[in-house]
């Protein structure tokens, strides 16, 4: 790939116009997780006074404001930090406290051959990537160091306890099983998308509900305000209530799994409640998945979680892995959050990548990098960005428009399943992304899996905890970022906030 000499300022000039939403090179990708939210929030309507208002609309820049790493200021999270360099400052910790040799346990010893596995290629790649956007403005927020960070709003959803609450209601399509006429509906439900100021008729745990508006709208909902993108649905529920996505009908091309792993600290905080990882079996990917379907899962970098996914959970949904890619986790001045080489926290997780191979076919096509990430070469000067990917048609995203009163057919199992072209993944690729104040919420993998997928590919999130135009989510908890309270709303009639800027 070849760039012309004036490409640096180039892009600069652009990044001072509008927003980047992601940069990238051969190593991988730089995101900017607010600006991936905003990019479904350029157009936003409320209803008020009898009328749809138009607002601005924008996400809450300070959840994603990592000035400091928890570890204070010292070399350990450098991205520049040579290779073989040891963490000096952990060795000076260790002197002036001795503490009793204790022998690692098998999993502790199956973490550290992992990460010495990785090490290398994570070191170079994301060096390469910050250094490639520093010119640009971005990741070089040093100057910042020790400024105050606006208090970020934590509102009271409760959406998990709603769920436990609503299983002591049958679901929408068992109410009439006795009936001697009873046939399965599907259980779906569509936002009004102009002239109703109440949706408390909405069923939000047993159905299905529908986004056909091409705009974002900030509606109210069990009796607060949550911010819909454009064309997207949506169930709440738990992982006992799922039956109404199978119902729906759909098969998707792309299927995100978020889980929440059982993590020691998560259960000693109360954060989320958590899923033993044999229960995962039970999700009913198979039923969801159309050929050749490509699943993604968020995964820890605790190697038994690594191992069950690809050697038990992934062959159960007769998945078969195609690429293992990594999100690397920076501050706004480009540091590590955690030291690299930190014993008790890592600043990376990982993404296994598969595709789905029913029992006959033939294996899924190679990655274009054959390569292990452990091996994966990785040139020692920064190579210069090439450009965010182009901004897609108004529609590529984003299911075609239906007409509510006519059956759907997209919806129709009998509908021959449109045929998704399987493109080979690059394996051992980097995401490299200033990570949220809030454990749970991951950046968006929308852009980045496109050259993968095709413009038309049906896309479905499990276990999300936010919206994203044109896709499907499912989870206990699935509205908690769309709560009005993490966005920035003003009337477009007035001054601009200046956290939202201008959208890509």
């Amino acid at each position: 790939m070849s760039f012309h000499p004036g490409y640096t300022r180039t892009r600069l000039f652009c990044y001072n116009r509008v927003r980047m939403r992601l940069v990238q090179n051969k190593n991988g990708w730089v995101l900017d997780p607010c600006s991936l939210i905003d990019r479904g929030l350029s157009r936003c309507v409320r209803w008020r006074g009898g009328q749809n208002q138009e607002i601005k609309c924008c996400f809450r820049r300070q959840c994603f404001d990592a000035l400091k790493r928890p570890y204070g200021a010292n070399n350990s999270g450098n991205v520049n930090t040579d290779i073989d360099a040891k963490d000096s400052s952990l060795v000076k910790h260790s002197r002036k406290r001795k503490r009793k040799h204790v022998d690692l346990n098998q999993g502790e010893i199956d973490a550290l051959a992992y990460h010495e596995k990785v090490r290398a290629f994570i070191l170079e790649g994301t060096k390469c990537l910050v250094e490639a956007v520093r010119p640009l403005g971005y990741l070089d927020d040093s100057s910042r160091d020790g400024e105050e960070v606006e208090p970020v709003p934590v509102p009271d959803c409760n959406l998990a306890a709603l769920c436990d609450m609503a299983k002591r209601l049958p679901l929408a399509d068992e109410q009439d099983k006795d009936d001697d006429d009873y046939v399965v509906d599907v259980p779906v439900q569509f936002l009004p998308a102009e002239g109703v100021c109440s949706t408390s008729h909405l069923d939000l745990f047993s159905k299905i509900t529908e986004s056909k508006a091409d705009s974002a709208m900030a509606v109210t909902l069990m009796g607060a305000d949550y911010i819909i993108p454009p064309r997207t649905s949506f169930l709440l529920s738990d992982f006992t209530r799922i039956q109404p996505l199978v119902h729906y009908g759909k098969k998707f091309d792309l299927i995100v799994v978020d889980p929440p792993w059982e993590n020691k600290s998560v259960q000693r905080s109360g954060r989320y409640s958590s899923l033993p990882s044999t229960q995962l079996k039970q999700l009913p990917v198979p039923l969801l998945a159309a050929p050749g379907c490509l699943v993604v899962t968020w995964v820890t970098n605790k190697p038994s979680l690594l191992r069950f996914v690809r050697d038990q959970l992934y062959p159960h949904w007769g998945v078969q892995v195609v690429a293992e890619w990594f999100w690397v986790k920076v501050t706004t001045a480009g540091e590590y959050v955690f030291p690299l080489d930190s014993p008790h926290k890592k600043p990376y997780e990982v993404l296994l990548l598969g595709r789905c191979t029913p029992p006959s076919s033939s294996p899924p096509p190679s990655p274009r990098r054959t390569q292990p990430p452990s091996h994966a070469a990785s040139t020692p000067h920064p190579t210069p960005p090439s450009p965010p990917l182009p901004d897609p048609p108004p529609s590529s995203d984003l299911d075609p428009p239906s007409d509510p009163r006519s059956p759907d057919p997209q919806r129709s199992n009998s509908r021959p399943q449109e045929k998704i072209e399987e493109l080979p993944v690059d394996n051992g690729r980097l995401l490299v992304s200033v990570p949220s104040v809030f454990h749970s919420q991951k950046p968006s993998l929308s852009e980045v899996l496109r050259p993968y997928m095709g413009p038309r590919a049906r896309r479905l999130e499990l276990f999300a905890r936010s919206l994203q135009p044109g896709w499907t989510s499912w989870g206990n908890e699935v509205l908690k970022f769309q709560h009005a309270a993490y966005h920035h709303l003003s009337s477009s009639s007035g001054p601009a906030d200046a956290s939202c800027g201008e959208k890509t």
